[in-house]
């Protein structure tokens, strides 16, 4: 396990001490996507272009799947680990929306959904799972490709890091790309 010269509960605790932390010191941060508590501060100060860029150049190797010469919309939609009830569970009809203003703008667009039919451990050794890929045929209706449960997490990523458009859902797994797309994020 890495050693740690200090640890912060929240990035407010980190800002307050910084000046006891010298520069390239190993800290520890639970999470660093608490920087919109003071909404004065642009996002920019906390994720600067330089640091977005080299932190996704593993990213950048990686095919995207877009179609070319037409402007890529990326959308990732929480599912497998949520239960239909569930407050993140955002209603298709909030991306149907989205995606019919994006394309009043951008009428050639392609458009790609990433979301999972897994469920947490425990729940997949139970075998229960609280949905299914026919959970998003109206996406397919709608004309958008469908990926889910991609063999690495690597690829979504790479896709929605990359495109000209990433509509995000309320997840810790969407946030990593979104702080490293430097076009349009939607969330």
């Amino acid at each position: 396990a890495p050693e740690f010269a200090a640890k912060f509960k929240s990035v407010r605790d980190l800002e307050i001490n910084r000046k006891d932390v010298k520069n390239e010191t190993n800290v520890y941060l639970p999470a660093a996507n608490e920087w919109w508590y003071d909404h004065k501060v642009p996002a920019s100060l906390y994720y600067p272009a330089g640091l977005r860029t080299a932190l996704s150049q593993k990213l950048t190797l990686r095919p995207l799947v877009f179609k070319l010469g037409v402007p890529a919309v990326a959308i990732h939609v929480r599912r497998g680990d949520l239960k239909r009830s569930h407050a993140r569970a955002t209603p298709d009809a909030y991306y149907y929306n989205l995606v019919e203003l994006i394309r009043k703008y951008a009428p050639n667009s392609d458009v790609h959904v990433w979301s999972s039919l897994q469920s947490y451990s425990a729940e997949v050794e139970q075998n229960i799972q609280h949905w299914s890929s026919a959970d998003f045929d109206g996406y397919r209706e709608r004309g958008m490709t469908v990926h889910l449960d991609d063999q690495t997490l690597l690829d979504p990523w790479a896709n929605l890091a990359r495109a000209n458009i990433l509509v995000m859902s309320t997840s810790a797994f969407s946030y990593v790309p979104a702080v490293l797309n430097l076009n349009c994020v939607i969330f």
